[in-house]
């Protein structure tokens, strides 16, 4: 009978957090989208959102959803991650955990304080499931950002990555020393470690992608360090030129990549585009990159993720994690655990009893 009680007690509470997430949601659309993206943190950061009980605990349990061993990272309990880009100061690195979350990215942060580019700088296609964003790496500046993740309590159920990146002033040649300042600055602080030269929205950050750059990031940082940093790249690189990126990634020792950021664009809006419009673009980056790799780079997935079914594609296409964004923006905070159900049914459907199975499937030779 207590069992019972019990069972229906978590139940009962799952359907209450169920409707404050809704409830959360459908106030957020009401607002312009930075100024929610901003009430999304501050109620994070405050401690206002509830903590998320998963229907699929069980599944959980028996490492149905376990993912490969990544390099600073897991093996995880499940492949549904944070990108960067919701918090970008790590001003709620207290309170993310209770989102369901098995990592959360923070940044990207820059050595010195930027106010990023001209508002309006974000923006809904809601017809299409997406968004745009020109936000220019906006942050507070890596000194608050450390203060912010040192004062926060680590949660041992959720790995957290900082994603670093170069200030807008700084000169194109002096590039490395930003990444390397910030990931000095930090390399006790995480648990895996970012350098993102993939953006759209910081003029020259693409151009990062060459033997040079890599090279002296790879030369510069504390070997252990090193053994943690992923290389965050974009979808848009002509074939062959992205091609010469992942095998010039593949013969460092970096930890592996990040795949994709969003796609530039220019209609209706400037910017970088994410969402459901980004999906084939990413996938079609990594078929491209397991060609080259077969299997051996860890490899985080990015980009158009919505549904678990999304999720499944990622990991058939090798990707060892599974990173989301915009799918919070337009499924709310209870969005992982929504993922999770669609992903075991997903997985069901297609004959898989884990992700092990999975991975990889569409592209093995």
């Amino acid at each position: 009978m207590k069992l019972v009680i019990l069972k229906e007690r978590d139940q009962s509470t799952m359907n209450i957090t169920a409707c404050i997430h809704k409830l959360g949601l459908a106030t957020l659309w009401r607002l312009p989208p930075e100024s929610a993206h901003n009430l999304a943190v501050w109620a994070l950061k405050s401690g206002l959102v509830p903590e998320s009980k998963t229907q699929m605990q069980r599944k959980l349990a028996e490492g149905v959803f376990k993912t490969a061993e990544l390099p600073g990272v897991g093996p995880l309990a499940h492949p549904i991650c944070l990108a960067a880009g919701f918090d970008k100061n790590a001003e709620t690195a207290q309170n993310l955990h209770k989102l369901g979350f098995s990592t959360a990215e923070y940044g990207t942060v820059t050595p010195q304080p930027q106010a990023g580019n001209m508002k309006p700088r974000l923006f809904r296609l809601k017809e299409q499931r997406a968004l745009i964003n020109r936000m220019g790496f906006n942050n507070s500046g890596i000194n608050q950002f450390v203060r912010n993740v040192a004062a926060a309590k680590r949660r041992d159920k959720m790995k957290i990555g900082i994603n670093v990146g170069k200030n807008k002033v700084t000169l194109q040649e002096k590039s490395v020393d930003d990444y390397l300042f910030c990931l000095d600055k930090t390399k006790s602080l995480a648990d895996y470690f970012v350098a993102n030269i993939s953006s759209p929205n910081t003029q020259g950050l693409r151009d990062l992608g060459s033997q040079t750059f890599l090279s002296d990031l790879e030369n510069g940082i504390d070997p252990e360090q090193l053994k943690k940093t992923y290389i965050k790249i974009d979808p848009d690189r002509p074939k062959q030129n992205f091609v010469k990126l992942i095998e010039m990634i593949s013969k460092t020792n970096f930890a592996g990549i990040i795949l994709s950021n969003t796609s530039a664009t220019a209609y209706p809006e400037k910017g970088g585009l994410s969402g459901a419009p980004l999906m084939s673009t990413s996938n079609r980056s990594l078929e491209v990159a397991y060609e080259v790799h077969q299997g051996s780079m860890p490899t985080i997935a990015s980009g158009g993720v919505l549904s678990g079914r999304d999720v499944l594609e990622k990991i058939m296409r090798g990707a060892d994690a599974v990173q989301i964004y915009t799918a919070m923006v337009y499924r709310g905070a209870g969005v992982v655990d929504l993922l999770l159900e669609e992903l075991w049914l997903a997985m069901r459907n297609a004959g898989f009893q884990s992700l092990a199975e999975a991975r990889g499937a569409l592209v093995r030779s």
